[in-house]
């Protein structure tokens, strides 16, 4: 009890930190007076999940990568001729071979910025006026856009989370149900009892790791721009919070059938191990890191501006490093092994943008470690840009039996993303890299090519 009442206790203070120097901020710029900028959206929501009679799992998760590009921060001009100061994100369709979480991240963040589109096309302004009505008003809207936004999470939960480990491993899936808040993957109990330990861990766990790489695809979008506009935001807190709340909702098992994907990876895991190495309380603990990213509280004060007085976008606080900006943030991620905390250092240059992570874990004795460095715009000229990412890692092998005979292994990945600008709005894009056999978050568990594919235009 001490242990987690000292870890609320960081994520307060942690929370109050990343918000004093925006609502310092907010309180000069009502005192100032203001100027017209736009914008509206919505509020959060858990997301409850399900299981078929066939064995199945449900909805939360997370890791993703760069799916657009920043120049610096232009101006949009609304159709009342306020100005915004987030430039529009470009929309577009990734793909790959077993459409990852990356193709669905893509995807549903592409509606998403239509949908945001046509609302600054299409509805008047509201920054600045703090009416009663007008902010009940707001709040509606808010209400309404989180049926959408949490059906988007649901989505990637389901079919680019589960669904796309199902493919990777040749699972049989038989119908997928996506609802606002809920939905469920029903699969083959028969074929899905033929994969090895770390096949069936990495499928229970696949909807909560789609649903993070979803939201690190919107981060690092922010990190390029340094601002974020309410709508995202809230997508961001839906999708950022799936696995989070789905952990601290989860109580022991008592009944001997997984009643959700947490139950379900805590009890293969355990399975793996030969003995009780972990618990759903242990993950709770554990989950609580999750509260410690910046975004989330920058999200939600988003937010809450937006009710107050209808400020759609905002620039975000970094802590300044000479010409540097730095922010760091934390994330668990379910690995086939165990839990493993991520600790991810922003890092935004006067060109480029880095991202440098460092992994570890330890569950039942067995420890795991790695480094992910992520850089936009490793290379740029005219038409033409180059992002890289570098991944290395110690862990648990995989495919084995039992954890017994997991020795440790090393393994790495390296990949390019490279975009290519064919017109003045419209760009082709490539990602070609290897990995080797292991567990790096949004990849296949065994060696191989990473090979992507898509287009993106600039709104």
């Amino acid at each position: 009890m001490i242990r987690n009442l000292s870890v609320l206790l960081l994520v307060f203070i942690f929370g109050l930190l990343n918000l004093t120097p925006l609502i310092a901020s907010a309180k000069n710029w009502h005192e100032e007076g203001s100027s017209d900028r736009n914008f509206s959206n919505g509020i959060n929501v858990s997301n409850d999940t399900n299981i078929s009679n066939d064995a199945n799992v449900s909805s939360d998760t997370n890791v993703s990568y760069d799916e657009n590009q920043t120049d610096s921060p232009i101006t949009d001009v609304t159709s009342d001729g306020s100005a915004c100061c987030c430039p529009k994100g470009p929309i577009g369709l990734i793909l790959d071979k077993n459409y990852s979480p990356y193709v669905g991240g893509s995807g549903l963040i592409s509606l998403w910025r239509i949908y945001m589109s046509l609302d600054d096309y299409f509805f008047p302004n509201s920054e600045g006026d703090t009416n009663a009505y007008t902010m009940l008003a707001r709040t509606c809207k808010l209400t309404l856009e989180d049926l959408a936004v949490s059906a988007g999470m649901v989505t990637q939960h389901e079919i680019f989370g589960h669904g796309w480990r199902a493919r990777e491993f040749n699972l049989p899936v038989f119908a997928y149900s996506v609802q606002p808040y809920r939905g469920y993957t029903e699969f083959s109990k028969t074929k899905f009892n033929l994969l090895t330990p770390s096949e069936k861990i990495a499928f229970i766990a696949g909807g909560m790791e789609a649903t993070g790489i979803l939201a690190k695809q919107l981060r690092d979008r922010w990190l390029e721009t340094k601002s974020i506009d309410e709508r995202e935001g809230h997508f961001y807190l839906i999708t950022s919070l799936d696995q989070t709340l789905y952990v601290m909702r989860t109580k022991q098992n008592t009944t001997g059938f997984y009643e959700n994907d947490v139950q379900a990876y805590v009890q293969q895991v355990n399975n793996w191990y030969g003995r009780t190495v972990l618990t759903p309380q242990r993950l709770r603990s554990s989950g609580l890191i999750d509260l410690l990213d910046p975004y989330l509280w920058f999200s939600l004060f988003g937010l809450g501006h937006y009710i107050f007085d209808g400020t759609q976008c905002f620039e975000y606080p970094m802590l300044p490093i000479g010409d540097y900006q730095y922010l760091p943030g934390f994330r668990l991620a379910l690995a086939p092994y165990g839990p493993e905390y991520q600790l991810i250092n922003y890092i935004r240059g006067p060109d480029y943008t880095l991202q440098a992570t460092l992994r570890y874990g330890n569950t039942g004795g067995k420890n795991s470690g790695g480094l992910i460095l992520e850089m936009a715009r490793l290379w740029a000229v005219d038409c033409l840009s180059v992002d890289g990412r570098l991944d290395m890692w110690s862990q648990p092998k995989l495919f084995v039996a039992t954890a017994d005979q997991a020795r440790r292994t090393f393994g790495g990945a390296a990949s390019l993303f490279v975009r290519y600008r064919l017109f003045n709005n419209f760009e082709i894009m490539g990602q070609a890299g290897y990995k080797t056999k292991g567990y790096i978050p949004g990849e296949s568990l065994r060696r191989g090519p990473i090979l992507r594919a898509g287009f993106f235009i600039r709104m």
